[in-house]
């Protein structure tokens, strides 16, 4: 559908729509994208008109007043063609801003489809989000699905204390989910710690498998009063992409952690994260995990502009869900885009670039789906100053952190 208008009383929409995700601020519609609205205010209302897109999830009536919440969004079918929301302007205010109207989102009219490494769909930039709203959530709905990778080390590379610790997670407050890599620096205590009293999910690595049966007993004994806070845990961080190991010796590995794990009391999934090429050229990886685990940039794909960055993952996200059929559920253990560095192609690392890229992918996520399947963490909470470039990397390995 190119492009509706509706009228209700004298306050107009203008949707040039394929989808209409949230309205801005907190209403989760689980439908694609906002594509052009604009406003005027001589009414009190208003009606929306909303395109089929496949798999709906979303949408019924609001009258609330500003200060209400509004009631969860409720599937529709498939087959539903179009919907319309009532909506009280002073909500309507709250929800963009104040201000005489909205400015028009990017433009696009493409549906998400699967493609290979090298290529992308390119659309036109998102706008910066207007600031000085109220949520009208708790959480950010945009968030929900969308974690967060963190890492306890000093520039210096030496380990960060339990205040150093607590005062970085007190940071990470709109994310629900925290990926860790490994147990030095006695890192599973301190984030268990630090946690403790949020309902952040917590995602654990084994990053020294050569060491495997030392680190599990690290982990276990740390953990193993806390296994519900524990969502998953993962055997190695790209070692068969890195050529650290063999992609059967990984396979044995997660075998190992998995059977003790479960007679230590843990019963979430165990798996192993590696690169979506390493994944298709080696699919027991994904075979012997719990879920598909991937680690997914799309800053070193020459071809794809910061703008593009959610459609490249989910593009990848597609591609690894196709090689299984559609059984595996895939979770995107990082992506993100550098702040500093020099560029690969339209991939060019900058402040401004790392906010397009990363609400883009908050953006892609946020619409995907209710289900474990459709998370990513973001690489990382903040910049590492004791990583270490090579001539691959383009002098970007520091500058991933995203709250700094």
């Amino acid at each position: 559908m190119k492009g509706c208008v509706f009228i209700f009383g004298f306050l107009s929409f203008v949707v040039a729509a394929s989808a209409f995700p949230r309205l801005r601020g907190g209403l989760h519609l689980g439908i694609n994208d906002v594509l052009d609205i604009s406003i005027t205010e001589e009414s009190q209302s208003a009606a929306v008109r909303i395109g089929e897109y496949g798999k709906t999830t979303s949408v019924e009536t609001l009258q609330q007043i500003p200060t209400q919440r509004p009631d969860p969004a409720r599937g529709i079918p498939d087959s539903f063609k179009e919907i319309e929301v009532s909506l009280n302007i002073d909500l309507l205010r709250l929800i963009f801003g104040s201000g005489n109207g909205v400015d028009g989102a990017a433009t696009s009219t493409a549906t998400p489809v699967p493609y290979a490494t090298g290529t992308s769909v390119h659309t036109t930039q998102p706008r910066p989000q207007p600031t000085g709203r109220t949520s009208l959530h708790a959480r950010n709905p945009q968030t929900e699905r969308v974690g967060i990778c963190y890492s306890p080390y000093n520039t210096d590379s030496s380990c960060k204390s339990q205040d150093q610790v607590n005062s970085d997670i007190n940071r990470l407050g709109e994310y629900s989910m925290i990926r860790s890599y490994g147990i030095d620096c006695d890192q599973v205590q301190k984030i268990l710690r630090a946690t403790e009293k949020t309902k952040k999910k917590i995602y654990m690595g084994i990053y020294n498998v050569e060491k495997l049966d030392e680190e599990l007993k690290i982990l276990i004994n740390s953990a193993k009063s806390s296994w519900s806070r524990i969502k998953a845990v993962y055997i190695g961080n790209e070692l068969v992409n890195s050529k650290q190991m063999a992609a059967g010796q990984v396979v044995n590995a997660v075998r190992t952690a998995r059977s003790r794990l479960r007679q230590a009391g843990y019963s979430g999934p165990v798996g192993t994260v590696d690169t979506v090429n390493a994944i298709h050229e080696n699919p027991e990886l994904c075979r012997v995990s719990d879920h598909c685990a991937v680690n997914v940039h799309a800053f070193f794909d020459p071809n794809t502009s910061a703008a593009d960055a959610g459609k490249f993952v989910k593009g990848q996200v597609s591609l690894v869900a196709a090689k299984f059929n559609g059984s595996k559920k895939v979770v995107v253990t990082e992506t993100g885009w550098p702040s500093q560095g020099q560029p690969n192609g339209r991939a060019v690392p900058s402040e401004e670039n790392q906010r397009v890229a990363v609400d883009s992918i908050k953006r892609a996520f946020s619409t995907h789906g209710n289900n474990d399947g459709d998370l990513v963490f973001l690489l990382s909470a903040f910049n590492d100053g004791w990583k270490t470039d090579n001539p691959s990397t383009f002098g970007v390995e520091k500058y991933w952190g995203i709250v700094d």
